[in-house]
């Protein structure tokens, strides 16, 4: 073999482990961020808080109502009720009781639990806190709570 071709040989093979090490380090890379993001979804966020306002309990009336009465159509079901039910849910502790998600869901016809559980996720990451101002407009404009 000349000097040559050894030297083409050798630089191949370096290449070629760098591209199967950079390949395989980007693999891991992704694997670890996919494994992130699924710890992130399932684990509750411990340092929940509700933006200084008074904590909720299983009394509040807002729960009461999204569970206890069918919220029709057009009354902002996505928009405002299962984006500040979803926070109250985790901040309780109740966010994995399929039983109640499904009656809420179950009083908003139309609606899925994927639909609600998008909301809840995005509030066990403490990406989504309650609105009580939101709440308040929403039961004054359909005159309910």
């Amino acid at each position: 073999m000349t000097w040559l071709t050894k030297e083409l040989m050798l630089q191949y093979m370096v290449w070629y482990l760098d591209m199967h090490t950079a390949k395989n380090l980007f693999d891991l890379a992704e694997v670890a961020v996919v494994a992130k993001a699924e710890l992130q979804d399932e684990k509750p966020n411990e340092s929940f808080n509700i933006l200084n306002q008074d904590p909720v309990t299983t009394s509040d009336p807002f729960l009461q109502y999204v569970l206890n009465h069918k919220i029709p159509d057009g009354y902002e079901r996505n928009a405002v009720v299962f984006k500040n039910i979803a926070p109250i849910l985790v901040a309780l502790k109740i966010d994995k009781e399929k039983k109640l998600l499904q009656r809420i869901v179950d009083n908003c016809e139309g609606k899925t639990i994927g639909e609600l559980m998008g909301w809840i996720k995005k509030a066990r990451r403490g990406e989504l806190h309650l609105n009580k101002l939101e709440i308040e407009k929403w039961s004054n404009k359909h005159g309910i709570i």
